[in-house]
């Protein structure tokens, strides 16, 4: 099978998604309201939308792809901004490269998987929503960042329960009993899901500010006999199986000593127990080969092979770049190839102000929509915003949309929320509720333009097919 013949159905993996990790995040935001409250209090939390911008400053977000073994080394030379996810934070500290933010997104990212190094003495901070695995939020040492995560639903945990729990009750007893009392909120910044890190960390870039975005290692799909980049973690000589403690003990596992290596300064031992017993603290070695190269695989367009789920990856960070329209550059030749490549080494060699290789946002927009409008999924255009949108048929089905999105009014005056009966414009009509004229569409859309450029990028899928 081929890319262009792959249909990734994003419902089907969100329903699974909301199974494995929401009730997770439900739990875990309980357990951790103490925690957080209290970090709040401290200064050391804060909302995402609070931290100084960035005021256009290059970044690089770093993913988990095979080309991130090819460019890693290179990052020590970088002096913009890095944004990692959590799977990355190890291995770019083995190398000497510290981030300045890590994105945790899936509610298992903990603690575990971040402790070894000695993150007190950066000045690392760790981006996270509320729902993560209370080990991390409990043992984290820096500053923390907060979001919340908008699944596109107004009923969502994320949207509402979340807002509400952390939240600072302004009043007293007698003022909530006389209905007085207020909330002021505490995380407020909410960004968009899209079931996968790279989106979030491309969200969190343009919130702190920065300016072009530089991809490393967000290849989906994979290279030669390489599955994933090879990654670093932190082990106990003791803790290993004998048989592990002196050289490999698998094929793709390999124990490094780090003395003498150059690499980030671990601490060589502890004593435990009275035996005096020595548990060395050592590098771990994953080579993530490819485990099956005879079997099937999808053929991505530019002839690299994948996996459907990174495809599905892959659809979610083009309509995140659509979504945002950074400029946006990949230094990587993986399966991206609607987005301009640049060199690792001359990003590194300009820092990453060097603009011939950009286009224009015009430009830009034309590729993300006509590789979207091939798998079913359009970008509608509100007054304020905009909205993704996979369907069946595209001329039907993102008509119905858009015209269900302008049957909802609002009251200026009581905030009351009407829902027409016709498309007719009902702007400035009496409100049942309290009788004021200051009725209005909650964010309209033009159905005609939409519809247009919609069907142009039919046309265009028609005409490649």
């Amino acid at each position: 099978m081929t890319e262009s013949e792959l249909r990734t159905r994003s419902d089907s993996y969100n329903a699974a998604t909301a199974v494995t990790m929401g009730y997770q995040e439900i739990r875990n935001s309980a357990e951790n309201w103490n925690t957080i409250m209290e970090l709040f209090r401290t200064g050391r939390a804060h909302d995402l939308n609070e931290e100084p911008k960035k005021m256009g400053e290059p970044v690089i977000l770093t993913g988990s792809g095979p080309s991130l073994d090819d460019t890693i080394e290179k990052l020590k030379d970088w002096k913009g901004g890095i944004v990692c996810h959590y799977s990355q934070a190890l291995t770019l500290m083995y190398h000497g490269i510290v981030p300045d933010y890590i994105v945790a997104l899936d509610a298992i990212c903990n603690w575990e998987g971040l402790e070894g190094v000695d993150w007190k003495s950066t000045k690392t901070k760790l981006v996270l929503h509320p729902g993560m695995w209370p080990s991390l939020v409990s043992n984290w040492p820096n500053e923390f960042l907060f979001y919340r995560q908008n699944l596109g639903k107004p009923d969502s945990f994320g949207v509402n329960e979340q807002k509400i729990m952390f939240c600072e009750r302004q009043g007293t007893l007698q003022d909530a009993l006389d209905t007085k009392i207020s909330f002021k909120p505490l995380i407020n910044t909410e960004l968009t899901m899209f079931a996968c890190t790279p989106p979030t960390q491309l969200f969190v870039a343009q919130v702190l500010g920065y300016g072009a975005v530089y991809l490393t290692g967000m290849d989906f799909a994979y290279h030669g006999t390489k599955e994933r980049f090879t990654n670093y973690t932190v082990g106990e000589r003791e803790s290993l199986l004998p048989e592990c403690r002196e050289g490999s003990y698998n094929e793709n596992t390999e124990i490094i000593q780090q003395h003498g290596r150059g690499r980030w300064d671990l601490p060589q031992c502890d004593i435990i127990d009275e035996k005096q017993i020595i548990k060395d603290k050592v590098w771990v070695k994953h080579t993530n080969i490819l485990k099956d190269l005879e079997r099937e695989y999808v053929q991505t367009n530019n002839g690299l092979k994948t996996d459907p789920l990174h495809l599905y990856y892959k659809k979610n960070f083009i309509s995140a770049c659509r979504l945002s329209m950074q400029r946006v550059f990949t230094t990587d030749k993986g399966a991206i190839t609607e987005i301009p490549y640049m060199s690792i080494d001359t990003v590194i060699k300009t820092q990453g102000r060097l603009t011939k290789y950009d286009i224009t946002p015009n430009v830009r927009m034309s590729r993300y929509e006509k590789y979207l409008a091939t798998l079913n999924c359009f970008v509608i255009n509100f007054e304020q915003g905009a909205a993704f949108v996979e369907v069946q048929d595209p001329v039907r089905d993102t008509t119905g949309f858009m015209q269900s999105k302008n049957l909802q009014y609002i009251c200026g005056g009581c905030g009351t929320g009407i829902q027409a009966a016709d498309l007719n414009d009902h702007s400035g009509e009496k409100c049942s509720n309290c009788g004021s004229n200051n009725t209005k569409r909650v964010n309209p859309c033009d159905i005609e333009a939409n519809s247009k450029r919609i069907k142009a990028l039919v046309d265009y899928v028609k005409e490649i097919a």
